[in-house]
C-alpha cells in the first residue's frame, strides 16, 4: 500500500509539472510573456563552478532593482486581491516610520498614538486586482487552475512551519470575506491558497538579489520549470544556493532573505530554451489594512487589531527557519 502510495504521489507530482510547464509554454507562444533569450548560456553539461549573481551584491536593503531592463517584457505579476501600486485606496494601510530626533522617538507622531486615528477616514479593505485584458487575463486565469496543486503545497507548507502566522492571515481573510464587497468573496473563492494572493511569473529573466520588503512575514515561494539542464537559486545571506533544477522549488522568509538566481544552462542542441520561475507571495498591505479596518469599524482603544495581521513577526521565529532549512 505505501508503495503504490508513492506512485501514485510521484505521478501526480510529474503530471502537475507537465501541465503547468505546458501552460507557460502557451504564455510565450501567446506573447502574454517574451522569452529573454540574451540570458541564455548554452553548454554540454551544468560547469562546476561557484554560484555567482549576474548583477553586484548591494548592501541595499530594499529591494527596488530586481532585473536588467532587458527582463521586464519577461515577467508577468498578477494579485488576485489587494491594492494597485500608488492607489488612494491602500493610503495608510502600511505602517509608517517611526519619527525620531537626535535622542528621542516623538511620540505624537507615532501611528496610532492618542485618538486622533479614530477621526481619520475608515480604511478600505482590499478589493480583486485583475486589471489585465486579454490573452494575459485569459492565461492567468488559466494558470491558476493549471497550478493548484503547487498552490495548495505552498499553503501548507506555511500551515506547517507558520502555523500561528497563518491562522493570523486566514482569520484575516475570512474577515474580509465577511465584511468586504462581493465581488473580494468571489475572487477569494477562486483560489487554491487565499493567504498567498499574488504570483510573478517570468521566462529566461535573472533578477537580482533582492529582498520582497513589501511582502507578508509568511513563506513565500518559487516553484521552477523549464528545460535547462540547472542553475541556481541564490541565498547570499545564508551563505548558500539552491539547484533551480526542473520541478524543484524553495519555500522561505523572502521578506527577510536576500535571493536572487545565478546563471542557468541549456544544452547546445535545446531549442527555444525555457527557464520559468513562478513565485507565490503576499503583500503586507493587504493584512495590515484588514487589521487597522477592523479597530477602526470596532472603536478599539488600539490602532490596529492584533488579530488580524500585526504579529507576524513574532511567529516567524529563526527555530522554525533553522529546522525548514534542515529539512529542505
Amino acid at each position: 500500500m505505501t508503495v503504490l502510495h508513492l506512485e501514485i504521489s510521484s505521478l501526480t507530482t510529474l503530471l502537475s509539472q507537465v501541465r503547468a510547464r505546458e501552460r507557460l509554454d502557451q504564455f510565450v507562444a501567446d506573447n502574454v510573456l517574451q522569452s529573454n533569450d540574451n540570458a541564455v548560456i548554452r553548454a554540454g553539461q551544468t560547469p562546476i563552478q561557484f554560484p555567482i549573481s549576474t548583477f553586484p551584491l548591494s548592501m541595499d536593503t530594499k529591494g527596488e532593482l530586481r532585473a536588467g531592463k532587458d527582463a521586464k517584457k519577461s515577467t508577468l505579476s498578477f494579485q488576485a486581491y489587494g491594492y494597485g501600486l500608488g492607489s488612494p485606496l491602500s493610503t495608510g494601510a502600511a505602517d509608517k516610520t517611526i519619527k525620531c530626533s537626535t535622542h528621542l522617538i516623538k511620540t505624537d507622531q507615532l501611528q496610532g498614538y492618542g485618538d486622533k486615528w479614530k477621526s481619520d477616514p475608515q480604511p478600505n479593505l482590499p478589493e480583486p486586482l485583475r486589471s489585465e485584458t486579454g490573452p494575459k487575463m485569459r492565461g492567468l486565469v488559466e494558470l491558476r487552475h493549471d497550478m493548484v496543486f503547487y498552490h495548495r503545497l505552498s499553503y501548507w507548507i506555511n500551515k506547517a512551519f507558520l502555523p500561528e502566522a497563518s491562522l493570523i492571515a486566514e482569520r484575516a481573510v475570512k474577515y474580509m470575506e465577511r465584511k468586504g464587497s462581493t465581488a473580494v468573496k468571489e475572487a477569494t473563492d477562486l483560489e487554491a491558497n487565499v493567504i498567498i494572493a499574488a504570483r510573478t511569473v517570468s521566462v529566461n529573466a535573472l533578477p537580482n538579489t533582492h529582498q520582497d520588503r513589501n511582502n507578508a512575514f509568511l513563506m513565500d515561494s518559487a516553484f521552477f520549470f523549464g528545460n535547462h539542464i540547472g542553475g541556481e537559486f541564490l541565498l547570499p545571506s545564508l551563505g548558500l544556493a539552491y539547484p533551480g533544477s526542473q520541478g524543484h522549488s524553495f519555500h522561505g522568509p523572502f521578506r527577510i532573505l536576500f535571493h536572487g538566481v545565478a546563471q542557468f544552462y541549456f544544452s547546445e542542441e535545446t531549442s527555444n530554451p525555457r527557464r520559468y520561475s513562478v513565485a507565490m507571495w503576499s503583500r503586507a498591505s493587504s493584512f495590515s489594512a484588514i487589521a487597522q479596518y477592523s479597530a477602526h469599524k470596532e472603536g478599539n482603544k488600539k490602532f490596529s487589531t492584533t488579530n488580524f495581521g500585526y504579529q507576524f513577526i513574532q511567529s516567524t521565529t529563526p527555530h522554525r527557519f533553522q529546522v525548514f532549512l534542515r529539512l529542505r
